[in-house]
């Protein structure tokens, strides 16, 4: 099951084993292509919150217009954007079937990019040890 732990205003973690982080990968790309409107992937919010303040306890993707935003709403966490968009969001939720605990992706806005909107909060997507060997 996933983990999102969160520190106001854009310390964002989003971790699960290789498989959570999949079905996310999944899931956008389903909402890219007009399967499914959105899709609500419930977390453990009773996860251990380490050096966070607080853990949240949903995962939000949604097809909408325009580059793709990350964005902390009360207890969850929203993926909206345009298709295309959503398919780049989804490659950083992707990795090897061996990947190793503490391995992770970066998805933030930086100066130039067009996979992202400026105000997104950024979010690390972390493997972590729930069943990964």
């Amino acid at each position: 099951m996933l983990c999102i732990r969160y520190s106001p205003p854009d310390d964002l973690e989003i971790s699960g084993d290789v498989s959570d982080l999949a079905a996310v990968a999944d899931g956008l790309h389903r909402v890219a292509a007009q399967k499914i409107s959105a899709i609500r992937i419930p977390a453990d919010d009773t996860c251990d919150r380490g050096l966070y303040v607080m853990v949240l306890s949903e995962l939000v993707l949604q097809r909408a217009t325009g580059l793709p935003r990350v964005a902390v709403i009360c207890n969850s966490v929203e993926i909206l954007g345009a298709a295309e968009g959503l398919d780049v969001v989804a490659s950083y939720f992707e990795f090897p079937g061996d990947a190793e605990v503490g391995e992770h992706h970066h998805l933030e806005y930086y100066e130039g990019a067009t996979h992202l909107l400026r105000q997104s909060c950024p979010v690390i997507i972390t493997i972590d040890s729930n069943g990964v060997a």
